[in-house]
């Protein structure tokens, strides 16, 4: 059992705390452009903590979240435009509907590995996309109008309250034997099979968990959006986004997935107001983080804990300095 008593712990635990008491204060000062960013930002950042549960902490890199998102998404439309019922029984019905499809896929899907995983959670997303799209109580394909609701903060602190327990599982994760389960099946399935661990029940739990958080979440974005369709619900956009967030935040910690969700969302939200006329300035950004990301942080944000990888990133910098002075002084002469 790690050491909860450690300093650093106990310092992220106060920090986590802090930053929570001040989201909880939002509200309270922000106009309703900056709610909706930060709605947006906190959105995309407990999509990527979610991703984390099956492809960091269990190594399972799964490219088909957005089926639970989408599913998550028409679960709540269809109940609240359909049946009439309210916002809360509507994302009841998207934990139910994400929790039985990840349980559906998961049994076949999780016997595969690598490569093999991704591309069959893929094909699922795409095949789920076109069952919907052809489902008249879920509008077929002109989607869903749901009542409006002009109350901006009660999309933000379900959000925050979603994104909050994502963080407080993943803690719990990562200090308990269940967690311990999901890295041995990352580092060595077969391993830890022989160890005894069942596999099969550890890597389905974390897939469960991480379709009903993808679920809540995609609730949460239908009834703030108003208009679901299935081209921009089950966009691959989405999947996209939870991958890179956790991956060049560190996949596989508790803390990394939000960090990468800041370094990806933020400069991208910032050039998109600069350049009105230039839909690509985002994609530009989305790119380059990527890139750099590869290069100087492959094991991602969290890992520059480690000495060895800012000696590497300085190292880099160092290489890219000289070479930036050559050119220089050629363009001189």
């Amino acid at each position: 059992m790690i050491d909860s008593h450690r300093p650093s712990v106990i310092l992220g635990i106060a920090l986590a705390i802090v930053s929570f008491a001040i989201a909880l204060s939002v509200p309270s000062w922000a106009d309703n452009l900056l709610l909706r960013t930060l709605t947006d930002f906190l959105k995309v950042a407990a999509l990527a903590c979610a991703w984390n549960l099956i492809g960091g902490f269990t190594g399972y890199a799964s490219f088909g979240n957005v089926a639970f998102f989408g599913l998550g998404a028409y679960a709540t439309g269809v109940a609240m435009v359909q049946f009439q019922l309210p916002f809360a029984l509507g994302l009841l019905a998207s934990v139910g509907v994400a929790l039985l499809f990840s349980l559906f896929l998961g049994l076949p899907a999780l016997r595969l590995r690598g490569h093999y995983f991704a591309i069959a959670t893929l094909g699922a997303a795409e095949a789920t996309r076109e069952i919907v799209r052809n489902l008249e109580i879920a509008g077929a394909n002109s989607g869903l109008v749901l009542p409006l609701e002009r109350n901006a903060s009660l999309f933000y602190f379900s959000v925050l309250t979603v994104l909050a327990v994502t963080l407080i599982v993943a803690f719990w994760i990562a200090r308990t034997r269940f967690g311990y389960s999901l890295l041995a099946i990352r580092e060595d399935e077969e391993a830890a099979a022989v160890c005894g661990i069942h596999t099969t029940g550890f890597k389905l739990a974390a897939f469960a968990l991480s379709a009903v958080i993808t679920g809540l979440i995609g609730g949460i974005h239908a009834y703030q959006l108003t208009y679901i369709d299935p081209e921009g619900t089950f966009d691959v956009k989405w999947t996209v986004q939870m991958i890179v967030m956790s991956v060049l935040g560190g996949a596989g910690t508790v803390w990394g997935p939000l960090l990468g969700a800041i370094l990806v969302f933020w400069p991208a939200e910032y050039l998109s107001r600069l350049s009105t006329g230039s839909p690509a300035a985002p994609l530009i950004v989305f790119g380059s983080v990527i890139v750099l990301g590869a290069i100087l942080l492959p094991r991602g944000l969290m890992d520059l804990r480690s000495r060895r990888t800012r000696l590497e990133i300085l190292h880099y910098l160092h290489s890219f300095l000289r070479i930036l002075g050559a050119m220089l002084r050629a363009l001189r002469v």
